[in-house]
């Protein structure tokens, strides 16, 4: 009878045991699954940004450098005047300082700090 008795309660640790291992699989899974859907949503969301700001500096860049075309082109003489090579400066340090501010706005809407702390 203590024989059985024993029996029955190996039984039941060793049962009680795998439910437990069960169990904080089930939940290490969830939490896996969670993790990589945020980094997904992440990705997702970097691939956005960037893509948007990507378009918006090289139709500005596109645009400037057409618009530094048409200035040099305009201009007659063999010599370039003082006053358009002023003008090109101009246009092209006003599309140097939008790419910087687009730069840094990436930088804003992505801290690659934040996304970093999601994988500790």
């Amino acid at each position: 009878a203590a024989d059985m008795h024993n029996r029955n309660n190996v039984h039941d640790t060793v049962a009680r045991a795998a439910h437990s291992y069960s169990v904080m699989l089930q939940s290490l899974t969830k939490r896996k699954d969670w993790s990589v859907n945020a980094l997904q949503g992440q990705q997702d969301q970097i691939e956005m940004v960037f893509t948007e700001l990507t378009r918006k500096i090289q139709a500005e860049f596109s645009v400037t450098m057409k618009e530094v075309a048409d200035t040099l082109a305009r201009s007659d003489s063999a010599l370039l005047s003082d006053a358009t090579r002023d003008q090109v400066e101009a246009m092209v340090g006003q599309v140097e300082q939008r790419q910087e501010n687009h730069f840094r706005n990436y930088e804003q809407r992505v801290p690659l700090t934040h996304i970093a702390g999601h994988l500790k």
